[in-house]
């Protein structure tokens, strides 16, 4: 053996053994790094050299410093982590959703309507008692409240997912540039055959995190760096990025977009799905069915409600609900009513007193539907337009703001009931509830006023309360869900969607939970790194440094040995 090709196997093999130590020790001091993956130092045997007596090794050579990782895992992992990320975002929204309900509770609705139908029996056993009536305008001040604010929690959630989409929005943005500046180094790193192992960890970190928000595709270049592509339109183009804003759409909420071009983003999983999904779909399900309830106990109290009776008579009185066409039939949503529909073929009855209480004239109201029906400018037409033309004492006409106004003359005053056509629930005439939905309904102004005009009689006689006993009988009739359900029970449907929209999400999210772990302990076994191997990995590497430096001292004799022996010859 060559004394100096025995000096180059021995630096060589110390080289080997020193870089494996330095590596195992790079990965021990990263054993809790989020992300990193184990590396470790592949050797290959030098070229060997050709001598009279046969081809001889040389050595050892350092063929690259590799990081053990296996991509289909990643790809895999950030796969269902967005799905993860899409069912945490909509099952946290139901969670919230079903604590606004509130049930089972004495504040929840189910309550609070029981004890709205309870209060207009309880005044139909004592129909002239001021208690009675002031008990149940206090109910249903409640019950309107208990829809109001439930009805306002449920829209502030829906602008409360839309901080969370700008949050994420940034996220997004924020991602692409640290993914577009590891690109940058990565390349600049990446010269022939190396490999840039920990910058390459920090950006598989920050596309799992960027899994977590969005679904993307990714595709590694040529020349080391990765693109990422949303919907076909790069986010991270090698080291450019093409930035995420966001619009206002007409209810004003958020819909993400391309900033370069305004076009929406195309978003098929991740928190920003999630998010999207339960403001725009799972949250309005439930604003829907909150309103379709409210409408029909606004609708159906106050067609009852208008057929009866009060303790008092009006000296004016002013719809509830604006028309935006008094040319157009009461019937056609083209009047502007909110409950048109409510309108059928009947009539209604006005009847004039003076103010010793006794009866001047009763006049019929006739209402007829379809084309050519009964206008709002019909309806003043037969009242007529000043005390002497029409019905006698009375005047009616319609304010700047739309609203129908009847006024009796000074000594007068009327009733107006026995409708069997629904046109006073619709112009909301001698109605209980105002409002049109969830968010508005309230107690009518003149009854807030005054109970007495609380119209508990079907015949105005004293001691009647058969009009209250018919709008507590409505609790149990079928008014929902194409009159198949009564209000408890679709009420009580609702809560049983919900309970399964949020059962369904948490299991969903339970097994992408369950998928990931998986999923991360298969990476943990492959990249994950072990400090007992590394601590036997160490020992072994230091036995092999030892080794080479024994034999780097044994040809260093030899040479030293061969050197001076022939220098004295």
């Amino acid at each position: 053996m060559s004394g100096f090709a025995g000096l180059s196997i021995a630096m060589r093999a110390l080289r080997a053994a020193q870089m494996s130590m330095e590596v195992s020790g790079h990965n021990i001091a990263n054993a809790n790094t989020p992300g990193y993956s184990r590396q470790r130092v592949e050797l290959v045997e030098s070229l060997p050299d050709l001598t009279p007596w046969g081809v001889k090794g040389t050595g050892v050579e350092i063929s690259r410093i590799a990081r053990v990782r296996e991509e289909y895992l990643d790809l895999q992992l950030r796969n269902e982590t967005k799905l993860l990320g899409q069912w945490e975002e909509i099952e946290k929204f139901l969670s919230r959703l079903e604590l606004y309900f509130n049930e089972p509770s004495d504040e929840g609705l189910n309550n609070l309507m029981s004890e709205f139908w309870a209060r207009w029996q309880d005044l139909s056993l004592t129909p002239e008692e001021q208690t009675s009536r002031s008990n149940l305008l206090q109910q249903s001040d409640v019950l309107a409240n208990a829809f109001n604010t439930l009805y306002d929690k449920m829209q502030d959630l829906r602008y409360d997912a839309d901080e969370a989409i700008k949050s994420y929005i940034q996220e997004i943005n924020s991602l692409a540039q640290n993914i577009a500046s590891l690109n940058k180094q990565i390349r600049f790193y990446e010269v022939g055959d190396a490999v840039a192992n920990d910058l390459r960890d920090q950006r598989d970190e920050m596309l799992r995190e960027l899994s977590e928000l969005i679904d993307f595709n990714s595709e590694e270049q040529p020349d080391g760096t990765i693109l990422v592509s949303i919907g076909g339109v790069n986010l991270v183009n090698k080291v450019f990025t093409e930035e995420m804003s966001y619009r206002f759409n007409e209810e004003g909420h958020i819909v993400p977009i391309w900033k370069t071009n305004n076009a929406p983003v195309e978003i098929k999983a991740g928190k920003l799905k999630g998010v999207l999904d339960a403001r725009d779909n799972k949250i309005p399900t439930y604003i829907s069915r909150i309103n379709e309830i409210a409408r029909a106990i606004i609708s159906e109290v106050n067609k009852q409600h208008s057929k009866g009776w009060g303790l008092e008579a009006f000296s004016s009185l002013r719809s509830a609900y604006s028309i935006s066409d008094t040319g157009e039939e009461i019937s056609s949503s083209d009047s502007g009513l909110t409950f048109y529909n409510v309108v059928n073929d009947g009539d209604f009855v006005i009847t004039v007193n003076d103010d010793s209480g006794n009866t001047v004239s009763t006049d019929t109201v006739n209402i007829v539907t379809g084309a050519g029906g009964t206008t709002t400018d019909d309806i003043v037409s037969t009242i007529g337009s000043d005390f002497t033309s029409g019905i006698s004492h009375l005047r009616a006409y319609v304010d700047s703001d739309g609203y129908l106004n009847i006024e009796a003359e000074a000594g007068y005053r009327f009733f107006i009931n026995q409708d069997t056509s629904g046109a006073l629930a619709a112009l909301g005439l001698n109605t209980f509830f105002k409002g049109e939905d969830a968010g508005t309904i309230a107690v009518n102004d003149p009854i807030v006023e005054n109970v007495k005009f609380i119209a508990a009689s079907s015949s105005g006689e004293i001691g009647d309360g058969n009009n209250a006993v018919e709008i507590a009988q409505l609790k149990d009739a079928t008014l929902m869900d194409n009159e198949s359900a009564t209000i408890y029970d679709y009420y009580a449907s609702t809560l049983g969607v919900l309970g399964v929209d949020k059962k369904e999400s948490e299991n969903l999210k339970k097994g992408q939970e369950v998928l990931i772990t998986h999923i991360k302990n298969s990476i943990e076994d492959v990249s994950g790194v072990s400090l007992d191997e590394e601590a036997m990995n160490l020992l072994k590497f230091q036995h092999s440094y030892q080794a080479a430096a024994r034999f780097l001292g044994v040809i260093d004799e030899m040479l030293d040995t061969l050197i001076n022996e022939v220098g004295r010859r």
